[in-house]
């Protein structure tokens, strides 16, 4: 059969949960999205400062870089003088941006339906159930929703903020190639450019974790605040179970998710029965948040 390489990629991922979780998500109809200190990891969104060296050799190098790609000059440096300000300046960022990541709204899913460690470890031993859920463009506008890839490392947490600001004057850069370096620069100084550079930053910082999590190849959605988001009726589209025991009788809980699962118009599938090749998606498996970060962060959060 033909496939249609002009349809859009779809963004999907998938939501593990025990059975009492499960139904209480369908009866109020809301995604949680959960602060880091609420998670079982001890390590959730917990790191290290880069030094102010390193936060503006990186400042340097990239401004330098993109200059040199306009015919120009440029870069990044302190007079002597300046540097014991911005040191207390730089000091009291940090303590913000570690404040802020705090408090972040995490959505944790996964890339796909059929892992058995995550039907073991948050199915209740395969009892429970997985939502497919597809996140549109809108939506994840609409309420500023981040889709970012973990990232998975066992070296030690250091953060340079800078490397966030790179990405995104280099894709300032490549949307006005006719711009001067000093209009980039100019467009580094607005309110837009900043709400992106914190909140993309806020974002990296609360999907680092420990190497031995890899197996969950977590896909993470993050808000700038945590709480529930009434958006159920919206992403769910397909929902998962299994069925043990030789005669694969549907118990009274998934007869219940079922029935709930009817009033989204949602499906149900048992994966190990009815496999089914996974739908084509775009959503991010590596650590950049965004490919366009003008994607979602278009206007102020709406909750």
């Amino acid at each position: 059969m033909k496939t249609d390489n002009t349809s859009p990629l779809r963004k999907i991922s998938f939501k593990y949960r025990a059975g009492p979780a499960a139904l209480r998500c369908l009866s109020e109809g809301a995604a949680y999205f959960a602060r880091p200190s609420e998670f079982n990891d001890c390590l959730e969104a917990q790191f290290d400062h880069s030094s102010v060296a390193d936060y503006i050799a990186q400042m340097d190098q990239t401004i330098k870089e993109i200059a040199q790609q306009r015919g120009g000059v440029g870069g990044y440096s302190l007079p002597e003088h300046a540097l014991a300000s911005f040191e207390t300046k730089y000091a009291c960022d940090n303590a913000s941006f570690l404040d802020a990541a705090q408090k972040v709204g995490i959505y944790s899913t996964a890339s796909r339906p059929d892992n058995q460690p995550m039907w073991a470890y948050y199915c209740d031993n395969s009892k429970g159930f997985c939502f497919e859920l597809e996140w549109p463009d809108p939506l994840l506008a609409k309420y500023q929703i981040v889709p970012i890839g973990v990232d998975y490392s066992s070296t030690a947490r250091i953060y340079n903020r800078a490397d966030v600001f790179e990405k995104l004057i280099r894709e300032e850069a490549n949307l006005h190639p006719k711009w001067s370096m000093a209009q980039i620069l100019e467009e580094t100084r607005t309110d837009f450019f900043n709400f992106r550079f914190q909140m993309l930053n806020t974002c990296r910082a609360a999907s680092i974790k420990h190497s031995d999590w890899a197996h969950e190849n977590e896909v993470r959605f993050i808000t700038p605040r945590a709480g529930p988001v009434p958006i159920i009726k919206d992403i769910l589209k397909r929902v998962y179970f299994v069925r043990t025991g030789a005669s694969y009788a549907m118990n009274g809980r998934q007869r219940n998710v079922r029935s709930d699962a009817n009033r989204y118009g949602a499906h149900h599938k048992d994966p190990a029965r009815q496999p089914q090749a996974h739908p084509q998606n775009c959503l991010p498996t590596d650590p950049t948040p965004l490919r366009n970060s003008r994607q979602f962060l278009a206007r102020p959060a709406r909750r």
